[in-house]
């Protein structure tokens, strides 16, 4: 390839995960497309299922009576007292409390679970909660239509009971969502408000994870230097080679560098102790 300008680096150890933008929580349609992890964590498990399945009830929409029928909103909390209300509407709350449970008693780490930036995944424990999806409608009729549509989004695949929500916002882990139970409640007091709600029940478990960095590590270098003449190794555990050193390339003790800086012009050595005399005696010291 011809490059009009210099070419790009070659990028070496590219992550396994490429993960996209967070994004809102999908249906898994085929039980073998492989899960997309992301870096995201924006809520804990409990909070992820729920807005995960608020976001899928937010796509729904049924043509079965001739006109499309969805939500005109989906929420997580009940509504402000003078907030107008556009009805069909649906709520989503937490029922109960959450329960943990051990996965395997130790945490995992799997292999397809690391994180371009180095770090990993670790699933903990597995998180189970109970949801109630509380849709409020008009008419009999409306709640009617609402009821099938429901019953429909909550059994979407034919390889499965229940369905798996993918949630971009919690590391791209999946949810699994099974419905338990539904209750169609009607009085004269809902009746007079216009309201004709319908619940269902839903449990969701999704695995809780934490995501783990690798600890930094910090290279030290230690250098040695041996000296070939000199009988005990600086490092003993390493074997001095058995092989002879060429005098040519044997590296000069200390007496002889001495000698060489002390080697008079006409080839003689010079005694240093002749040459600038006894200490001793120079000090004039009598004993």
């Amino acid at each position: 390839m011809i490059y009009d300008h210099d070419p790009p680096p070659e990028v070496r150890n590219l992550p396994r995960l490429v993960p996209p933008e967070p994004g809102p929580a999908f249906l898994v349609r085929l039980p073998d497309t492989e899960a997309t992890r992301t870096t995201v964590f924006e809520a804990d498990a409990v909070a992820s299922m729920q807005r995960g399945l608020k976001e899928y009830l937010e796509r729904l929409s049924s043509q079965d009576s001739g006109a499309e029928v969805r939500f005109r909103s989906v929420d997580m909390t009940w509504a402000e007292p003078n907030e107008p209300a556009e009805y069909p509407a649906a709520a989503i709350l937490l029922e109960g409390n959450p329960e943990y449970e051990a996965d395997n008693l130790t945490p995992r780490v799997f292999e397809g679970d690391r994180m371009p930036d180095g770090s990993y995944v670790e699933k903990r424990s597995e998180v189970t909660a109970l949801f109630r999806i509380v849709a409020h409608t008009a008419t009999p009729g409306e709640r009617d239509l609402i009821a099938r549509m429901l019953e429909d989004a909550l059994a979407p695949v034919d390889w499965m009971y229940g369905f798996y929500v993918e949630l971009p916002h919690y590391g791209g882990q999946r949810a699994t969502f099974l419905p338990v139970r539904a209750d169609y409640r009607d009085s004269a007091e809902l009746a007079r408000h216009g309201l004709r709600p319908v619940e269902v029940f839903v449990e969701g478990r999704v695995a809780e994870v934490v995501v783990r960095r690798p600890p930094t590590l910090q290279a030290h270098v230690i250098v040695r230097v041996d000296d070939p003449t000199d009988p005990a190794p600086a490092n003993p555990g390493r074997p001095r080679p058995t092989s002879p050193v060429p005098p040519e390339t044997a590296a000069p003790t200390v007496k002889e560098a001495v000698e060489d800086l002390l080697l008079a012009q006409d080839g003689t050595v010079v005694d240093p102790v002749a040459q600038l005399g006894d200490p001793l005696e120079s000090s004039g010291s009598t004993g």
